[in-house]
């Protein structure tokens, strides 16, 4: 009798285990799912101590007149009439495209969208440090057409090369940096993060003419001001908007709308 427990015993261990392996596989399939994953991340991005509104921004960030966004493909499919509708945003700069050879999978739509509400756009493109600088800017040439009161074309670098040294990393970006104030006539943004910015940028002479956009979150004062070239806070990465799934990048500009507007493409 003893014996016969003792193997039920184990048998039913052994249900429980394979039970909750099925249990553990089917429930990650489940929200692994885009549709569920999304709702969930919906869910989370909602909650008040991850997110801020455009409105919270502005009051918190109140010496300042001029807000806008940076969205990429990330963002998904973006209501651009259901955003307009219910905030005022004064511009959007929009990832065109990544390294050598990759266009954002939703640039087309976001630029055509932005340009029909009527708000003031620019084109970004995310620097891959392994790949050839000359590549990258063709790429960004081919896929944006820059036109008067449009904002100037930006670089965004932010990660460093396994393959090269920073030296040399640098080169390439003003090589790119040189092709594509070439191509448009206007010499373009650098994008990055605050401490990349002070540890590779706020000493090198060779990037003392370009406008830096700078991104610093959790600073809800404007951050150490690292000179003239300083014309962009991107202040949290955690904004929420109307017309957009899960969170988005709030930036400021500097200065007032009058300056802003001076900045614009001729």
């Amino acid at each position: 009798m003893g014996k016969r427990i003792s193997k039920r015993k184990k048998q039913q261990r052994w249900q429980f285990i394979i039970l909750l392996a099925f249990l553990m596989i089917g429930g990650w399939f489940v929200v692994s799912h885009p549709a569920i994953k999304s709702r969930i991340q919906l869910w989370f991005y909602r909650s008040p101590e991850n997110q801020m509104t455009l409105s919270e921004s502005k009051k918190q960030l109140n010496t300042y007149s001029v807000y806008g966004l940076d969205v990429s493909e990330y963002q998904d499919v973006i209501v651009w009439k259901k955003l307009t509708n219910h905030n005022h945003v004064d511009f959007v700069f929009i990832r065109a495209t990544a390294g050598k050879n990759h266009k954002d999978k939703q640039f087309d739509y976001n630029w055509h969208e932005t340009k029909k509400h009527g708000i003031v756009h620019g084109a970004y493109h995310y620097y891959r440090p392994n790949e050839n600088s000359f590549k990258q800017a063709a790429n960004f040439i081919q896929c944006v057409e820059l036109n008067p009161r449009d904002l100037p074309p930006v670089l965004d670098i932010e990660d460093y090369s396994n393959v090269q040294s920073f030296q040399n990393l640098k080169i390439g970006l003003l090589r790119w940096l040189k092709t594509v104030e070439k191509h448009y006539g206007v010499k373009p943004i650098v994008y990055t993060y605050y401490k990349y910015y002070i540890m590779h940028f706020q000493n090198d002479n060779r990037f003392n003419g370009y406008a830096f956009w700078l991104a610093r979150y959790g600073h809800y004062t404007t951050p150490e001001k690292p000179g003239k070239n300083w014309l962009f806070w991107q202040f949290t990465q955690k904004g929420n908007i109307e017309g957009i799934r899960g969170n988005v990048d709030f930036n400021v500009f500097y200065a007032d709308q009058q300056q802003f507007h001076s900045l614009l493409m001729e």
